[in-house]
């Protein structure tokens, strides 16, 4: 029997029945149905059967006689293998095509019904458009069957309506996501065959693919998220009677916030579970903006044409911070053992650029209280300037008193619209801040780079909700002495100075102490995990000075956090510059990165083992343990 001929060795099937045991994502972690998408699923019947094929024309050097023409003076291997790589680029640009084209048409769905709420509302400015006007109409001529002497009924009808169209789109969303990521594992699982067996490259040429704006855009749903943020901002409004509140200010952060902060690692699949837990329960927050998010009418850029996630790329909002300690880790030491006072300086900015010279930076103290003390930790802001911060640090000048006067001076500079008791309040925090420095001896010590999606009512602190993705640290101990953190230019190494953290963080900010019940749901579903006193101060801290803390912060154990805080072994991979030897941090960029293991296994392992530190914990979270 020849090659060609043969039937499928046992070497195959046992292949092809290893391949389906191990098969990722074997199952919906969503809980919706995917049976509507399975016509869009991959040949992998076809394409393992195209591997089989190349491998025998592999192993007996024949070609088909159709590219007998085509081969001659060309390498038989590439001709062998040749049919294969045009199925797997055929097929990846096919599916790639139908998750677009589901990606839109959950777009238009989610866009219909915001125009619809947006209709609901009697003193929305959408009434006044030609064609919201049509819709109006019918919405008046629907009430005319109902009680029309008790429009609160009707609203209340029309907000359970909506918010079952809403609950429909997000199960929708979550079965695109759960397919495009179940069908980007099988295209990987096919590519790693197809290495193995017929020495292809197809893992980077799917790995290219799978990475590309289309792919990571869905699996993320971000467009889908800023669309229903102001859909949920209708429905609340009817829900209320029709009233629509105006927009207001724009939302700026407090000065002093007392609050009672809660952390949990995300890996990045469950991301969009907790943005769409999070929407329904407090608009998207954009720094800087106010008001609704999605463009009226006809100017709303549908992202998933472009290939774009409308909020990682364009509202999610970079936060850069660089953290102080002096050459003995000071205020590390007293953090990690949580002292009772132990304070927290760092100076923060928003956006890419560093800000420079007149440009305004945010100095903040963060003050850690026991429980004991019966008072909240608070964390206090003050605005400086580039320039000033310059001089604060500046350890020629630390000899030199600041006068309340000169203080004074340094913020009206940043914000010569404060005035009274809030600038005599940010006068004392100054000092209290550049008496901390002065005392201490304090320097640049690690920055963190990330990028954060806010959840909160631009009315209200009383509950905010932010997702950190893709965080990046860099060790900040070479700074000039004149200077609060490294030139932009400088040159770091990628290894040894920069870390990356394997996993998101969502952090919940409440002024009460009760978790709500949508964060309890997210986690008895292991969407979130604990991360008990998480700190990227902390990791940081560690990470980059080692020989000098006293102890390691317990996360730095779990199997995910290792590589961090072992920098001979942590690969330039993780997070990295443009070279693997070195490179300037403005050339930093931030890549993503897999859990690699299992953050919840990874937890329970290490509590159980490290009994020592459970005297440090709390009674809340001896009791999540």
């Amino acid at each position: 029997m020849s090659d060609q001929n043969r039937p499928t060795s046992a070497k195959t099937s046992s292949r092809e029945s290893s391949r389906k045991q191990s098969s990722p994502l074997a199952e919906s972690n969503s809980g919706v149905a995917v049976s509507h998408l399975s016509l869009f699923s991959v040949s992998t019947d076809a394409l393992l059967a195209e591997i089989d094929a190349a491998e025998n024309r592999l192993s007996s050097g024949l070609v088909d006689l159709e590219n007998a023409a085509s081969v001659a003076g060309i390498d038989v291997a590439d001709a062998s293998v040749g049919p294969f790589l045009d199925l797997l680029e055929a097929e990846l640009d096919r599916v790639a095509g139908c998750i677009a084209s589901q990606s839109e048409s959950v777009e238009s769905a989610a866009r219909a019904l915001l125009t619809s709420t947006d209709c609901t509302l009697p003193d929305s400015s959408a009434v006044a458009a030609s064609s919201t006007r049509s819709l109006s109409r019918r919405r008046s001529s629907v009430m005319s069957g109902t009680n029309t002497e008790n429009p609160t009924e009707y609203f209340a009808q029309e907000a359970l309506k909506f918010r079952g169209k809403t609950s429909d789109l997000v199960s929708m969303s979550l079965s695109l996501n759960y397919f495009a990521r179940k069908t980007a594992a099988e295209f990987r699982s096919i590519a790693r065959e197809a290495d193995n067996h017929i020495g292809t490259s197809c893992s980077q040429i799917a790995h290219r693919k799978l990475t590309s704006s289309m792919w990571s855009s869905f699996s993320l749903g971000g467009n889908i998220i800023a669309l229903l943020s102001d859909v949920y901002c209708n429905i609340r409004a009817i829900e209320m009677g029709g009233s629509k509140k105006s927009a207001g200010e724009k939302w700026v952060a407090p000065a002093n916030f007392e609050r009672l902060t809660k952390k949990y690692w995300v890996k990045e699949e469950k991301l969009i579970e907790v943005m769409f837990a999070s929407v329904a329960e407090v608009p998207l927050l954009v720094y800087g903006r106010s008001g609704r998010i999605t463009p009226k009418d006809g100017e709303l850029i549908k992202a998933s044409q472009c290939g774009r996630d409308r909020l990682w790329d364009s509202l999610a909002t970079p936060v850069n911070s660089v953290y102080f300690d002096n050459e003995s880790m000071s205020l590390y030491s007293e953090r990690i053992k949580r002292s009772e006072g132990a304070q927290l300086l760092r100076v923060r900015w928003y956006g890419g650029e560093r800000p420079q010279g007149n440009e305004v930076l945010f100095l903040e103290l963060k003050t850690h209280h026991e429980k004991w003390v019966n008072t909240k930790s608070v964390k206090q802001r003050v605005s400086i300037c580039e320039k000033d911060m310059r001089a604060m640090f500046d350890k020629s000048k630390l000899g030199q008193e600041w006068t309340r006067e000169h203080t004074e001076n340094i913020v009206l500079r940043a914000d010569p619209s404060i005035r009274g008791e809030k600038l005599n309040d940010a006068v004392n925090l100054l000092l209290e801040c550049r008496h901390l420095v002065v005392k201490l001896r304090l320097r640049p010590c690690v920055r963190t780079k990330y990028l954060r999606v806010a959840f909160q009512s631009s009315e209200s602190n009383s509950l905010r909700l932010t997702i950190d993705r893709d965080i990046t640290m860099i060790d900040e101990r070479g700074a000039p002495s004149d200077s609060w953190c490294l030139p932009d230019d400088s040159t770091i190494n990628a290894t040894s100075q920069v870390a990356r953290a394997p996993c998101a963080v969502f952090e919940v900010k409440l002024s009460g102490s009760d978790d709500p019940p949508f964060i309890q749901d997210l986690e008895r579903r292991s969407v979130i995990i604990d991360g008990h006193k998480f700190s990227k101060f902390l990791t940081g801290g560690a990470a980059f000075n080692k020989e000098k803390v006293p102890k390691l912060p317990y996360w730095a154990t779990f199997g995910a956090f290792k590589p961090m805080f072992d920098k001979n072994k942590q690969l330039s991979s993780k997070a990295v510059l443009s070279n693997e030897k070195g490179g300037s941090i403005r050339e930093v960029r931030m890549q993503r990165a897999n859990l690699g293991v299992s953050l919840r296994e990874s937890v329970a392992a290490t509590r159980a083992e490290e009994s020592g530190f459970e005297d440090e914990l709390d009674a809340e979270a001896q009791t999540a343990s």
